[in-house]
């Protein structure tokens, strides 16, 4: 075991020698002997002793309570003073300068060894304490919980680097409140919380610097005494608010649509039997099914159809209450439970989806769907049965408005195409006309005549999914924007499939910008595997561009066009075909 070093700093030559024969007596090990304050400041710097003995009154400009007080301010090394004199102020000023004890000259040999021995002792305990403190508040500090320590009186006594973050106190002030710093509201209610009130763990918002919000479980633990009366609290806090929104996101996505956030299936699902009650009686059902879907996802792309589905849901949620559950099953289909509804209120609901339908605009011209209803009365009536009876009026209201519903899509898209500054009606009648002369001339069938007529009456119909900006360009087409254009006959194609009164010229629509020598598109068709009618409509429709104005060149005269006609002929054109052509066209005026 290593002995004590002891530094002894006293002016008295007799009294040090005195001092020093006591240590050793004791087995103590003599580090120096010094007279003055300089001389004990360098030899403790030198030797690092375990203790100091330091005279109060020393020689020179630096007493011992000085010496002291320069020493303990870097080195960590007991000090009791020795002196002579004993008065309160000295007392006081030896306080001051951290020092263990203080002996009165003279002093027995008994005496100086207890207070060395004590001196050691506390000076070991608050050296242990220290660490321990250090340890702790190192922990306090890593934890990723925020910890606050307050006393009896609600003051805050530490606070971990966690907790000043989200509360931005930083710990400087003194005597400050907890319910000053941590403002603490309910989750749901949103009003104040004492935070010295709560008795166990509480999850709750806490309103942290510049006001943002955390949701935070908080625990607030009693520092007892011995009088079972309490020294203060420890208040730990828990930051949940990345796992709530991580919770409420699946929550969301468990039990929403993603595409109109409405509610999906599985929640219907799960949520319906709550609202089958007797509370809830009379119960009204709401089927829907939307018009036009399919024709939307295959002329304008899925993009334009969920645009569709997302308005048509706008439109059901403005319509219903906040009582009212609104779920889409899938497709274009959705479901509306009505509590405390009759007939009567449930058509009032009916009538209003279908009024704000009717302003909202779309890429065919406004939303339109079929409702069905059912009414659900007693409680004892089979809620399934309902379900499947507004379903069934749904589908009979849409197969009595299909056709309406057609009609209304034709006349919109016919307006749509007369918008293209080429396709104009005047240029639909001059095609139509030298088709129909054409199918004169070439004996066609009633049957064949009036596919001519369809074909007039609707024109080009592909063109509408043009952008306006590719139709009004004052100078030719760049291939990006001639690929787009090259899209049409097959769009054309889809849209005349989706309407019964067009299907019989779906097929002419798709090829009539193939060639002869199969050079042409979609399919690079050649010959006679063209349509006849899609070879006609070839011919008549590059005639009817050729004399129409063109923003980035003139029309040419009939005379030019049908040169022009005759010199494709055989390549872009059937011959046959240009030569019945020229046989009409110097009739039609």
């Amino acid at each position: 075991m290593n002995e004590i070093k002891v530094l002894i700093v006293e002016d008295s030559t007799a009294t040090a020698k005195t001092i020093k024969k006591s240590l050793l007596n004791f087995k103590y090990e003599i580090a120096d002997i010094c007279s003055t304050g300089q001389s004990a400041i360098r030899s403790a710097l030198i030797y690092n002793p375990d203790i100091i003995l330091m005279d109060i009154q020393l020689e020179g400009e630096m007493n011992g309570l000085e010496a002291a007080t320069k020493i303990t301010n870097i080195l960590n090394i007991p000090v009791i003073y020795l002196t002579a004199l004993s008065d309160k102020d000295m007392l006081e000023e030896a306080k001051l300068s951290k020092g263990y004890s203080f002996l009165i000259k003279p002093f027995k040999e008994a005496e100086l060894y207890f207070n060395i021995e004590m001196t050691l002792y506390k000076h070991k305990m608050k050296n242990k304490l220290q660490e321990e403190r250090k340890w702790l508040n190192t922990i306090l500090q890593s934890i990723e919980d925020g910890v606050i320590a307050t006393d009896r009186n609600g003051n805050i006594k530490f606070m971990n680097e966690n907790a000043q973050s989200i509360t931005g106190y930083s710990g400087e002030a003194t005597n400050v409140k907890l319910n000053d710093v941590v403002k603490l509201i309910d989750y749901k209610t949103r009003q104040k919380i004492d935070i010295m009130k709560l008795k166990e763990k509480t999850e709750v918002v806490l309103v942290g610097n510049d006001n943002k919000e955390y949701i935070i479980i908080c625990k607030v633990t009693a520092i007892p005494k011995k009088n079972r009366e309490k020294m203060g609290c420890v208040i730990t806090f828990s930051d949940i608010s990345e796992e709530k929104k991580l919770q409420n996101d699946i929550y969301y996505l468990t039990f929403h649509d993603q595409l109109t956030g409405v509610y999906n299936r599985t929640y219907f699902e799960q949520e319906f039997s709550k609202l089958d009650t007797e509370e809830d009686m009379p119960i009204s059902i709401m089927v829907t099914d939307l018009n036009g879907l399919k024709l939307t996802n295959d002329v304008f792309g899925h993009k334009a159809g969920d645009d569709l589905i997302k308005t048509a849901a706008k439109a059901i949620t403005e319509s219903c209450r906040k009582c009212d559950l609104v779920a889409r099953l899938g497709g274009d289909e959705f479901i509306i439970v009505l509590p405390n509804t009759d007939r009567n209120m449930a058509e009032k609901i009916e009538k209003k989806i279908n009024e704000i339908c009717s302003v909202q605009k779309t890429v065919l011209g406004k939303v339109s769907m079929a409702i069905g209803i059912a009414t659900k009365e007693t409680v004892e009536q089979d809620i399934s049965t309902i379900i499947s009876e507004a379903d069934e009026n749904m589908y009979s209201k849409k197969f009595i408005e299909s056709k309406r519903i057609r009609e209304e899509i034709l006349e919109y898209l016919k307006k749509k195409l007369k918008q293209n500054p080429y396709k104009q009606e005047k240029n639909l009648a001059k095609i139509g006309k030298v088709l129909i002369e054409m199918g004169i001339k070439l004996e066609f069938s009633q049957k064949q005549l009036e596919e001519l007529t369809i074909y007039q009456k609707l024109g080009d119909i592909g063109m509408i999914v043009v952008p306006e900006k590719i139709m009004n360009k004052k100078s030719k087409l760049d291939r990006k924007e001639f690929d787009i254009v090259k899209k049409h006959p097959e769009i054309g194609y889809r849209i005349s499939m989706s309407i019964k009164e067009c299907i019989p010229i779906a097929e002419y629509i798709l090829y009539h910008h193939e060639r002869w020598d199969g050079n042409g598109y979609p399919h690079k068709l050649r010959g006679n595997q063209i349509p006849l009618i899609s070879r006609m409509i070839a011919i008549a429709e590059a005639y009817d561009s050729m004399t129409t104005h063109r923003k980035y060149r003139k029309a040419m005269s009939k005379e030019e066009a049908v040169l022009e006609i005759t010199r494709c002929s055989g390549t872009q054109f059937d011959p046959n075909l240009v030569e019945v052509f020229k046989k009409v066209i110097y009739c039609i005026q």
